[in-house]
């Protein structure tokens, strides 16, 4: 299964389609999580927002919000941040922006507010869809980054890394 989303990944790399990457962007991360056997309910639309999808972890749900564009601003989690809030008390978010963030996002969202976003870039989702890795183990080590030190973007390439010396 594994080796499938790799190969569906690295093909959609090639997409000169935004809009249609992003589509299949979901589609596969819903796959991942099935695999994972993380409960994920698939994107929906309600009145005024779009979900990308939903997950259990846990014993918590967390929206799920993906981008394929640019590195993603502040004001971009931001929104993203408001349709968790809106959510029943205790849902969290993960916010997955395969090309990243810019430099200040994650310093700014630690300020003001409850910690409730966190943030994988494409570099984490590769390693979700190595063999030797899962989604689920990433993000225990985002939480625990987050819990310890209150940073919400914490890239899991420095803690692999760790782990090899």
């Amino acid at each position: 299964m594994k080796k499938s989303l790799r190969k569906t990944f690295n093909q959609l790399k090639l997409l000169n389609n935004p809009q249609q990457r992003g589509y299949e962007l979901e589609k596969l991360i819903f796959k991942l999580l099935q695999s994972e056997n993380l409960s994920p309910s698939p994107p929906y639309r309600q009145p005024m927002e779009q979900i990308d999808g939903l997950f259990k972890f846990e014993h918590r749900f967390y929206l799920l919000e993906t981008k394929w564009t640019n590195p993603v601003s502040v004001s971009d989690i931001y929104i993203f941040r408001a349709k968790v809030e809106s959510k029943f008390m205790g849902t969290a978010g993960v916010f997955i922006s395969v090309n990243g963030y810019t430099t200040d996002t994650s310093e700014v969202l630690r300020y003001g507010r409850e910690l409730n976003v966190i943030l994988f870039d494409g570099e984490d989702l590769e390693f979700a869809l190595a063999s030797h890795c899962s989604f689920s183990t990433i993000l225990t080590v985002k939480l625990r980054w987050a819990a310890q030190y209150g940073k919400v973007y914490y890239p899991y390439k420095h803690y692999s890394r760790l782990n090899e010396e």
